[in-house]
């Protein structure tokens, strides 16, 4: 079975979202979201949000297009930026492995029960970028 994950470019590294296992395959294919170059990895594109750990969502009013489930645990990892925070403060959100892993952040993100539609930011020492999700 294939795990989905997005991949997201941006001016610091790249960020990954793991979403588990997948019930269903999805062909693997880069979309641009809000400026950003987003590879989709057995994400299925759907028509309005659904109970998929992971999904492209490009046409329901009001929603970021890629979206997460609350109450869900996530595996990230932010590559090229060993320095990375999520923000704003996330302490609650966001649980860094505490390994050293060479240039990389990685940790489990649980959005609980207040995802909405939402922005994850990521700081590092070259700035902040913030990253449309719901």
């Amino acid at each position: 079975m294939i795990d989905r994950e997005i991949i997201i470019k941006f001016k610091q590294g790249t960020l990954r979202i793991n979403g588990g296992p997948a019930t269903t395959q999805h062909p693997e294919r880069e979309v641009e979201v809000n400026g950003y170059t987003v590879k989709l990895i057995n994400v299925p594109e759907v028509d309005r949000p659904g109970i998929e750990s992971l999904e492209y969502c490009p046409y329901y009013d009001n929603l970021s297009e890629i979206m997460l489930l609350e109450e869900t645990e996530y595996q990230v990892l932010i590559e090229g930026a060993p320095d990375a925070e999520f923000t704003p403060s996330s302490g609650n959100l966001f649980r860094r492995m505490r390994f050293d892993l060479e240039g990389k952040t990685a940790g489990i993100l649980n959005f609980k029960s207040y995802a909405g539609k939402s922005f994850l930011g990521i700081r590092t020492w070259h700035g902040t970028g913030r990253y449309p999700l719901r």
